[in-house]
């Protein structure tokens, strides 16, 4: 659908996932993938939920390798800081109807297995955000990761990254998934 609307080829990485395949198996997968493929130029990154988070990761690590990086990033329900240590989700654990944060909490220790939580390849809320290419973030309101959101959105501005914010009342943890939803139209539109 989203190929469709946009009018541009898509390619989805098909990346390990945990508990199968911790951090950093998928990372490097798509870092791989995306170094070696030859993507033309314009090319850019969008992801939801953890693929969202997982999409800053990539960019940081291709950063650092000097590899072919992403003109600009589709961030739909980020989840971009896995330590859930954010005091202000707890407000948001009844409005969430998608998310837990038990659910959260079991895929988190399941990815990050013995690795630093903190470390920007795996919460990119921690990273250094300054330089990161032009994005679109897409969040709901009710959404669990909501507080997370917004405080990664204002860490960004802060960097200087230009970030289009698009927020969505009372919508769930990746509303945009379900296309028949007129917020999910909005938001793919």
């Amino acid at each position: 659908l989203i190929c469709k609307q946009t009018q541009m080829a898509g390619l989805m990485i098909d990346y390990g996932f945990a508990p199968q395949r911790p951090f950093p198996i998928g990372l490097n997968e798509i870092v791989d993938l995306v170094s070696t493929i030859g993507l033309p130029p314009n090319w850019f990154f969008l992801g939801d939920s953890s693929g969202a988070g997982m999409a800053v990761s990539a960019t940081f690590k291709l950063s650092e390798l000097n590899g072919p990086l992403p003109k600009k990033l589709v961030l739909m329900s980020p989840w971009v800081d896995v330590t859930l240590e954010n005091p202000d989700i707890e407000s948001k654990k009844d409005d969430d109807v998608m998310m837990t944060v038990e659910r959260l909490s079991g895929a988190a220790l399941d990815y990050v297995g013995g690795a630093d939580p903190r470390d920007p390849l795996i919460s990119p809320m921690f990273g250094k955000l300054a330089g990161l290419p032009p994005m679109l973030i897409q969040m709901g309101t009710a959404d669990l990761l909501y507080p997370d959101c917004v405080r990664f959105r204002d860490k960004c501005a802060q960097a200087g990254v230009d970030v289009q914010y698009e927020e969505y009342p009372e919508a769930f943890h990746d509303f945009m998934m379900l296309s028949v939803l007129p917020e999910a139209k909005r938001a793919i539109k």
